[in-house]
């Protein structure tokens, strides 16, 4: 006679099977709905939390917590409840937590909880920017059991981040490959391509880093884990906006804005906040601009991760950029020149962010500093974003053949690494020095500037300004900014794509309505 299995073995069944199948949202909520029944298992609290922490999920994480309280005092309960509500406190609040585990049990022995022990000491140091620590837990837990091997991926993801932090790039990457290839429905796959992407950002590869937030986006979504979704969206927000692609940046960041709160994890809300910054400051809407500054960097006193300090002094200095404020620029710049920030930016290759320091070091007439900055930059680099950097070079005497090289080789960089405003400023940059294919470059710089629709953001920063009560339609606006640009007639058709009698009828209406009788009288609007 087969014996029918009851309703808890059942359940029981369900939640062990969806955990050995990696499916630890669905594992997690199967062990908390059987640690709050009638007949709870009596280990079936702690599961309940390994899992939810496995699942990257605030919303499961949270009730898990509840759960977990109800558990027998000891160890494995302590440090759940201090990643349970890690991503949801302030840092000092869980640091205290954690802490209080190590004093009342010390360091465990029995292997399995000595590997939780070690990804939780892992993960605070990593919080931090403790790179030390993280490496010497990794290297002290000695623990690398494939029964557990969801959590000895964590471990493996902050070791590569600690390599990584310390310039290490390829060891990085070597500890990395292990969870590429995880099943893709595991959540540590989607991390290990989120840290590929932030990899290859802050070393200026933007589309490799677009690449791999793609991907880390996608296999957030197979493993339904939120927390990697949300790091991936907000990077690519990121990515995005320095590349000059301000309608994508401004989607990302609020995307990711959007579920956080939903959620109730904040963690990477300041790089988001950031983006949406730099975006306001491009169209000149200063409020907003002060508005998700001040936010990012309220968020940042709470949570000092290497990475969203520099996005958001970075983003704060841009936008100081956009005000023409040099001063602000090096006041923006000034947490990046400390120690483990610093070091970050210098060992990734992250030196594209000192092209504007030397801007700014330019523009205030401190020449030492100019020159600090071309001792650590020796050679011009694929990696600088702004070409003001080349002017910095071009005051310390170098030659205009040079510079109009350098300027070239940047472009080809530029171009190939999909920045687009950068391209768009050295094109401008190419016709200023008198480039022998001047005329070419400014008709591709014409181009590159209506399809980035840049043209009234940009317009008086190149000195162009078309007085509001003008009310120019954006075509109009197009025509007069090309024809400024000393574009013909046919010229800006071609441009635009538009027949020359139609060019004429825009020209035509605007000046009219800026009351000028030819193309000459645009000089006027010339600063």
């Amino acid at each position: 006679m087969t014996r029918t299995p009851t309703r808890r073995s059942e359940a029981l069944r369900l939640a062990a099977l969806a955990r050995e199948q990696g499916s630890f949202r669905e594992a997690a909520t199967r062990w908390i709905a059987l640690a709050a029944s009638d007949d709870p298992p009596p280990y079936a609290h702690l599961r309940a939390g390994e899992c939810a922490v496995l699942s990257d999920h605030p919303g499961v994480m949270a009730d898990a917590a509840e759960v977990v309280r109800a558990a027998e005092d000891g160890l494995e309960r302590e440090l759940l409840l201090f990643q349970l509500e890690f991503l949801r406190t302030p840092l000092e609040r869980s640091m205290v937590r954690w802490r209080q585990a190590v004093e009342r049990f010390g360091e465990p022995g029995e292997p399995r909880l000595r590997l939780h022990w070690a990804v939780c000491r892992a993960e605070a140091a990593w919080m931090v920017g403790d790179v030390a620590t993280v490496l010497a837990v990794r290297e002290q837990c000695g623990v690398d059991d494939e029964s557990a091997l969801a959590m000895a991926g964590r471990l493996r993801l902050f070791e590569a981040y600690a390599h990584w932090l310390l310039g290490d790039r390829e060891s990085a990457r070597t500890r990395i490959e292990p969870l590429r290839r995880t099943p893709p429905g595991r959540p540590e796959r989607a991390s290990a391509f989120n840290l590929l992407g932030q990899m290859s950002a802050l070393a200026g590869d933007w589309r490799g880093a677009g690449r791999h937030f793609a991907e880390a986006a996608q296999a957030a979504r197979a493993a339904d884990a939120a927390i990697p979704g949300i790091l991936a969206a907000t990077w690519s927000g990121f990515v995005a906006m320095l590349g000059g692609r301000y309608s994508q940046a401004r989607a990302h960041a609020e995307h990711a804005l959007s579920h956080s709160a939903d959620l109730g994890h904040r963690t990477f809300d300041p790089i988001a906040h950031a983006t949406l910054a730099v975006v306001a400051a491009a169209a000149g809407r200063w409020d907003d601009t002060g508005h998700h500054l001040g936010e990012a960097q309220r968020f940042v006193g709470e949570r000092v991760m290497p990475e969203t300090v520099f996005c958001v002094a970075v983003a704060a200095a841009v936008c100081s950029r956009w005000r023409g404020d040099a001063p602000g620029i090096l006041d923006a710049l000034q947490p990046l020149d400390t120690p483990v920030i610093g070091d970050l930016t210098e060992a990734v290759g992250a030196t594209w962010w000192l092209s504007l320091w030397a801007e700014a070091s330019l523009a205030t007439g401190d020449t030492a500093a100019v020159r600090r900055f071309l001792a650590r930059t020796p050679d011009w680099t694929p990696l600088f974003v702004y070409p003001d950097t080349l002017t910095a070079r071009l005051a310390s005497g170098t030659s205009s053949d040079t510079a109009l090289a350098q300027a070239r080789r940047a472009l080809a960089a530029s171009s190939e690494n999909d920045f687009p405003l950068a391209t768009l400023d050295l094109l401008d940059l190419l016709v200023e020095l008198g480039a022998a294919d001047a005329v070419t470059l400014g008709r591709r710089a014409a181009n590159l500037r209506l399809r980035l629709g840049v043209v009234d953001e940009r317009a008086s920063a190149r000195g162009l300004t078309v007085p509001p009560e003008a009310r120019l339609t954006r075509r109009e606006t197009e025509c007069v900014t090309l024809a400024a640009d000393g574009l013909m007639n046919s010229e800006i058709a071609q441009t635009l794509h538009l027949s020359v009698k139609t060019v004429e009828h825009h020209m035509s209406t605007a000046l009219a309505k800026l009351g000028m009788r030819n193309r000459r009288d645009l000089r006027q609007l010339r600063g």
